[in-house]
C-alpha cells in the first residue's frame, strides 16, 4: 500500500510533500516508480534505499529501471531547501518475480491442412497464483487459458504467464507453426466410352503447380498410375468402372475426385460369302452371315471405299449390273454394335469382265503363195480367241497364221475373246490376197568409160503403183528408182546387176542385166610444200606424164597451166582445195586428182604496251594484243625470256630498264617477226643521312642538313611543326631565331623526276630561363653565413660567381660559411 509522508511546512513553502511508490511492477521490466506529491521546484531531494551498491537519487521522481528482488525494502527521502531540511519520508517497495513458461509441441509444426499439433505450456513449479493466456502474433487468444492449446492455423505461437494481481507477466519463446495447404483437386476426364482393344485416356487438368498423381480404378490387377494422363492400351471391359485421382503437393494430398469409364466388347467378326464369281453385267451378291441381334454392318469395296447404295448397313447386298472395275477384289465387313466395330472379314469376289473386241490385225495385203499371219491383242494372256470366216470357226489360236494364202483367203475375218464363260463381241478383219508381177524388162549405156556416167533402166507392164529395187555389182550399193544414174563410174562398177518390181505389195522374180566399164588414166599425184604461213611461196606439182598437159583449177575456179605451180606471197584467201586435170592418149579421157592446201595466216608485228617510266621497286607490266590461239615469247634486255601475252616483273632495279621484244606465233607456227619496246626504270633518290644541330636554346639558330647521291634536277621539300607548319624547299635549311614550337619531327621528301624517298629526323629548341633574381641575407657579420636564393625554381642548372669571378656553386640555394669581407 502506498504510505503518506509526515506533512513539513517550510518557512517559505505552503506545498505538501509527499512520497510513495507504484507496486504494480511488470516482470520483464522491474521498474520502480517513487513519486513525491506535489514536489518543490525550489527544494532539492535526497534519496536512500536498498540494493548493491545501495540506492541513491538526488531526483524528486527517480526510477529504477529492471529492478530485481534486491530492490526491495524501505527506501527514505528527505528535501532541502535553503537552510532548512525536511522530516524523513520512507516508503516499502515489494518486488514480484515471475518465471518463463517454455511450450513444448506434442507433435511436428510443419503439417498439411486438416491437420493440428497440441502445444503444451511448462511453467515449472509455478504457484496457484500465476494464470496463463496462449498468443497468437503476439496478441492474446480470447479463452485460450489452459496449459495445452490446439493449432490448426499458421502462425506464431507464444503464452504468457501472468500475476494473478495482473501486476507481472512474462512470455514463453515464439513457435512458428506452419499449415501447408491441400492441393487443389484436378478436374479428370477420359475418352470413355471406347471400345474393346481401343486406348482409354485419363486426362487431369488445373492441377495445383508441382503435384504428383496417384490414380486408382478397376481391373485385374487393378489400375494404378502417379502419370498425369495415363492411358491403358489394349482396354477391356474389365476396365470399365469408377476412377479416381488423389493428387499430392508436399507430402499433402487433395481430395479424391472420380470419373466413371466405359469399354463396350468388340462384337465378333462376320462370316461373309458370294455368288462369285460372275461376268461383268451380271448379279452379284454378298451375305455377311449371322450376327448378334440390333447389329449394323458397314461393307468396304475393294478399293477400300464404304459401300452406301441399298441394303448397305444389312447383312446381305444385291448388286445389279456388277463390274470388274469397281466389285472385284477383296470386299471387307464389318460388324457394329454399341459403337464398336468387330475385327474385318473378307471375302473374295471375282467379276469376270466382259473382254473387250480384241484389236485385230494381219499381214495383207500378201501376194498369193505368201505366208499369211493374223494377230489379235488387247485381251489377257489366259484369253481364248476365235478366228472365223464365210461362217466357219477356222482358228483357236490368239496369232495363227496361213503358209501359203490364196484369193480363197481373201474377204472379211472375225475373232473374239473369250475369258472363263465371258466372250468379247466380234473385231472384224478385211484381208487382200494380190497376184504376183512378172519380172521387169531392164536396159543400160554399157560399156562407158571410167568417170563418166552409167544410167540403168527397168519397166514392167503390170498396172497398178510399181516400185523398183536395184541391187548393184560387186556390193557397190542398191537403188529404188526406176532409172538409177551412176557417176562417176569406176572399174568396180562392171558386172551383173539384179532388179526387181514391186507393185500391190507383191515383189517380182529378178531380172539381172551385165555392165562394162572402160578404165581411163590413172589420176596423177600432186606434191605440195602446204601448209605455209601468209607471205611465202606456195608451190604445187605433179610428176611428169609424156604428152599429157596440165589444167590446175583454183579455189576460187580460177585456171593455171603447167606442171609446177608457183603463188609467191601466198595469202590465206589462196587455201582451199585445187584440182589437176592431165588428159592423156585413152580414149576415156583423164581422171582429176585434188590436193587441199592451207596458208594459215601470220600474226601482225605485235605493239608493246608498258607503264613505263617507272621507279626502282614498282612492278613493271608488258602487254601487247591478243591473238587466239598463239603463243607470245618475250625477251628482256638482259636476255631473260618471258611468255604470255602480258608480263609483269617485280621490284624492278635500274638494269631492267632498255629494249624488250616479243614473238607472236600463231598455233600454225606462224611467226609474226619481234616488236619493240622500250622501257625506263627511274633511281629512286637515296638519302644517306639527315643531321641537325639540334638541341638549340630558344632564340639560336635551328639548321638541317641533307646527304646523298642526289641527280641533277633533284627537287626538295622538308616540312615540320610550327604555325602554319613549316615547309621549305632549300636542301638544306635554316630556320633563324628557333622557339620552341618548332621542337618535332623534320620529314624531307627528295624527288628525282616521278621518284620520291622521304625520311625523318627529329630536333629539339630548349627554352631559356628567365633572368635570374638574386636575394642574398646581408649584411651579416663577419664569420656569419651567407646564404643566397633566386626567383628561378625549376629543374634548371645553377651556376654562382663570386665576386672573383670564380664559380662557387651549382645548388639552386648555396651559402657560404664563415664570411668575411
Amino acid at each position: 500500500m502506498d504510505r503518506e509522508f509526515d506533512s513539513v511546512k517550510y518557512p517559505n513553502a505552503k506545498e505538501n510533500h509527499t512520497a510513495s511508490s507504484n507496486r504494480k511492477l511488470e516482470v520483464l521490466e522491474f521498474l520502480t516508480n517513487n513519486n513525491i506529491t506535489n514536489p518543490n521546484p525550489a527544494a532539492t531531494y535526497s534519496w536512500t534505499g536498498p540494493g548493491t551498491p545501495a540506492f541513491t537519487s538526488t531526483l524528486p521522481n527517480p526510477q529504477i529501471p529492471n529492478a530485481g528482488p534486491g530492490n526491495g525494502g524501505v527506501y527514505s527521502v528527505f528535501a532541502t531547501e535553503g537552510n532548512c531540511t525536511s522530516a524523513v519520508g520512507t516508503t516499502t517497495v515489494t518486488i514480484i518475480t515471475t518465471p518463463t513458461p517454455t511450450i513444448t509441441p506434442a507433435g511436428p509444426i510443419t503439417f498439411c491442412q486438416g491437420s493440428n499439433v497440441v502445444l503444451t505450456s511448462n511453467i515449472g513449479a509455478a504457484p496457484a497464483i500465476y494464470g496463463v493466456n496462449w498468443q497468437a502474433g503476439g496478441t492474446d487468444i480470447p479463452g485460450a487459458n489452459s496449459l495445452t492449446y490446439t493449432v490448426t492455423s499458421s502462425g506464431l505461437y507464444t503464452v504468457r504467464l501472468f500475476h494473478l494481481s495482473n501486476v507481472c507477466s512474462t512470455v514463453s519463446a515464439p513457435v512458428q507453426v506452419t499449415v501447408t495447404p491441400n492441393p487443389t483437386p484436378p478436374n479428370i476426364t477420359s475418352n470413355s466410352p471406347i471400345c474393346s482393344g481401343a486406348t482409354l485416356q485419363f486426362s487431369a487438368t488445373n492441377a495445383s503447380p508441382g503435384a504428383t498423381f496417384t490414380w486408382t480404378g478397376p481391373g485385374s490387377p487393378a489400375f494404378t498410375s502417379n502419370l498425369q494422363n495415363p492411358a491403358i492400351t489394349g482396354a477391356t471391359p474389365a476396365n470399365s468402372g469408377v476412377y479416381s485421382l488423389v493428387t499430392s503437393v508436399n507430402g499433402c494430398l487433395s481430395a479424391p475426385v472420380t470419373t466413371s469409364a466405359v469399354v463396350n466388347p468388340q462384337p465378333a467378326p462376320a462370316s461373309p460369302s458370294s455368288n462369285s464369281p460372275v461376268c461383268e453385267g451380271q448379279q452379284l451378291v454378298l451375305n455377311a452371315g449371322s450376327a448378334p441381334t440390333g447389329a449394323t454392318y458397314s461393307w468396304l469395296r475393294p478399293d477400300g471405299t464404304t459401300f452406301t447404295g441399298t441394303g448397305a448397313t444389312t447383312s446381305s447386298l444385291t448388286i445389279n449390273n456388277a463390274t470388274a472395275a469397281t466389285h472385284n477384289g477383296n470386299w471387307t465387313v464389318y460388324v457394329l454394335q454399341n459403337g464398336c466395330a468387330s475385327a474385318p472379314a473378307v471375302t473374295f469376289v471375282g467379276i469376270t469382265p466382259i473382254p473387250a473386241a480384241p484389236v485385230a490385225s494381219s499381214s495383207s495385203p500378201v501376194c498369193a503363195g505368201s505366208p499369211l499371219q493374223f494377230s489379235a491383242t488387247g485381251s489377257s494372256p489366259t484369253a481364248v480367241f476365235t478366228w472365223s470366216h464365210n461362217g466357219s470357226n477356222f482358228f483357236f489360236t490368239q496369232n495363227p497364221q496361213i503358209p501359203s494364202a490364196t484369193a480363197a483367203h481373201a474377204g472379211t475375218w472375225t475373232v473374239t475373246a473369250t475369258e472363263g464363260s465371258c466372250t468379247s463381241p466380234p473385231a472384224y478383219l478385211t484381208v487382200v490376197v494380190n497376184q504376183q508381177p512378172s519380172a521387169p524388162v531392164v536396159s543400160s549405156n554399157s560399156p562407158v568409160c571410167e568417170g563418166q556416167t552409167l544410167t540403168l533402166s527397168a519397166s514392167s507392164t503390170i498396172p497398178g503403183t510399181q516400185s523398183y529395187s536395184w541391187i548393184y555389182t560387186n556390193g557397190n550399193g542398191s537403188s529404188t528408182q526406176q532409172y538409177p544414174v551412176l557417176s562417176p563410174a569406176t572399174p568396180t562398177m562392171a558386172g551383173t546387176y539384179t532388179v526387181t518390181v514391186t507393185a500391190n505389195g507383191c515383189t517380182s522374180q529378178p531380172a539381172f542385166m551385165s555392165v562394162s566399164i572402160s578404165p581411163a588414166p590413172s589420176a596423177p599425184s600432186i606434191n605440195t610444200n602446204s601448209p605455209v604461213c601468209q607471205g611465202n611461196s606456195l608451190i604445187l606439182s605433179t610428176p611428169l606424164i609424156p604428152g599429157a598437159t596440165y589444167t590446175w583449177t583454183t579455189p576460187s575456179g580460177g585456171q593455171l597451166l603447167g606442171q609446177t605451180i608457183n603463188i609467191t606471197n601466198a595469202q590465206p584467201g589462196n587455201s582451199g582445195t585445187y584440182t589437176l586435170i592431165t588428159p592423156g592418149a585413152s580414149g576415156c579421157g583423164a581422171v582429176p586428182a585434188t590436193v587441199t592446201v592451207a596458208v594459215n595466216p601470220t600474226p601482225p608485228v605485235p605493239a608493246i604496251n608498258s607503264n613505263s617510266p617507272l621507279c626502282a621497286g614498282q612492278t613493271l607490266t608488258l602487254s601487247t594484243a591478243n591473238f587466239p590461239g598463239a603463243t607470245y615469247t618475250w625477251m628482256s634486255p638482259q636476255g631473260v625470256i618471258y611468255t604470255g601475252p602480258n608480263v609483269t616483273i617485280p621490284n624492278v632495279t635500274i638494269a631492267d630498264a632498255g629494249t624488250y621484244t616479243v614473238n607472236v606465233s600463231s598455233s600454225a607456227g606462224c611467226s609474226s617477226g619481234p616488236g619493240y619496246g622500250t622501257v625506263v626504270v627511274n633511281p629512286i633518290p637515296a638519302i644517306t643521312a639527315l643531321t641537325t644541330n639540334a638541341p638549340v636554346c630558344e632564340g639560336d639558330p635551328l639548321t638541317f642538313s641533307a646527304f646523298g647521291n642526289f641527280q641533277p634536277g633533284t627537287t626538295f621539300l622538308w616540312t615540320g611543326p610550327g604555325t602554319p607548319p613549316y615547309t621549305t624547299t632549300l636542301r638544306n635549311p635554316v630556320r633563324a631565331n628557333a622557339t620552341p614550337a618548332y621542337s618535332g619531327i623534320y620529314t624531307l621528301s627528295v624527288t628525282a623526276g616521278t621518284c620520291t624517298a622521304s625520311d625523318t629526323i627529329s630536333a629539339q629548341v630548349v627554352p631559356r630561363p628567365p633572368a635570374p633574381v638574386i636575394t642574398a641575407t646581408t649584411p651579416v657579420c663577419a664569420g656569419d653565413t651567407i646564404n643566397f636564393s633566386s626567383n628561378v625554381t625549376g629543374t634548371w642548372f645553377y651556376n654562382w660567381v663570386n665576386p672573383a669571378g670564380l664559380s662557387f656553386s651549382t645548388s639552386p640555394t648555396p651559402f657560404i660559411t664563415n664570411a668575411n669581407a
